[in-house]
């Protein structure tokens, strides 16, 4: 496509384009820089912006496997229990029975029971007995006594966001909307495609970079409604998946790898909380980066 194509092809969005722009611009990037150009609403789009945005892409299949579903909840274990190692010291359940005293084990829960639930990890499965309650499916670390090939569990530890950690900023605002909602921002995200939005995955693993500081933005659109208490209950397990339904691949990418900065969900009501540090928020909304400000639309 020659200059004068590009040109108007952004023009016929209502957009001006930089010249520093035009001369470095690829045709198979055209779509992707209009598409930008639309969600940082300047007046005149240039190549050099003040900001860099990068969205995780997740991975999805057609038609899934029995072992893609296998696939994805391995990822799940890993990915969890090696968060959880930096907690606790912990040994693989089929050795528990050659520990004396307390001890500590890692697993997926996959069974309840009235007084207590099943883990199990790679190398076999273990009753604990404890009043906790975790919910299928959760990975957690158990730490107690082994009597009669059970864990008498003194403590249930769930990977959680540590406590102490930089609060970061930024000098921008950015959007969070649903289709057909207009809102002032340096950039704004949609799950679905909207005007001036960024089109973003479910999740969302966002990552945004300006003045030399980045921060790390987490956004979710769950299955059914979610209040701002059930948002902070999934930090606390590092997993945003609410339903098997939401498995697109063998790998998980609901996984919380990294504590997030800020934590959108996708929501009717309008909520917000600050958890250990991360500002959850739910329903559209604008939040000011550099002061944690939140105006729900």
């Amino acid at each position: 496509m020659q200059k004068h194509e590009i040109v108007r092809r952004f023009l016929d969005e209502g957009i001006l384009i930089s010249p520093q722009l035009l001369a470095s611009l690829e045709n198979e990037n055209l779509e992707e820089a209009i598409s930008e150009a639309k969600a940082v609403n300047a007046p005149v789009f240039s190549s050099k912006k003040p900001y860099e945005v990068s969205i995780q892409k997740n991975e999805i299949r057609g038609k899934l496997e029995p072992a893609d579903m296998a696939s994805f909840y391995k990822s799940k274990y890993e990915g969890i229990r090696d968060l959880l190692k930096n907690r606790v010291d912990a040994v693989s359940i089929n050795r528990l029975g050659n520990v004396f005293g307390d001890t500590a084990a890692i697993g997926m829960v996959s069974e309840l029971f009235p007084n207590g639930f099943v883990i199990e990890d790679t190398t076999a499965s273990i009753q604990v007995i404890s009043k906790e309650r975790p919910d299928i499916d959760d990975v957690i670390a158990v730490k107690g006594a082994v009597r009669e090939n059970r864990i008498f569990a003194s403590e249930v530890i769930y990977p959680d966001i540590p406590i102490l950690r930089k609060i970061k900023s930024l000098s921008m605002s950015i959007a969070f909307l649903e289709a057909g909602q207009q809102a002032a921002a340096d950039i704004r995200f949609s799950f679905e495609p909207a005007d001036a939005c960024k089109l973003i995955p479910n999740p969302a693993h966002i990552r945004v970079k300006k003045d030399g500081e980045s921060m790390y933005i987490v956004a979710y659109q769950p299955p059914s409604e979610i209040g701002i208490r059930k948002a902070a209950e999934l930090l606390k397990k590092r997993h945003l998946m609410l339903d098997k339904s939401q498995i697109k691949a063998g790998s998980d990418c609901f996984i919380l790898r990294e504590e997030p900065d800020i934590v959108w969900i996708m929501s009717r009501t309008s909520e917000k909380l600050v958890y250990k540090g991360t500002l959850v928020v739910c329903g559209p909304a604008v939040i000011n980066l550099q002061t944690k400000h939140v105006d729900f639309i």
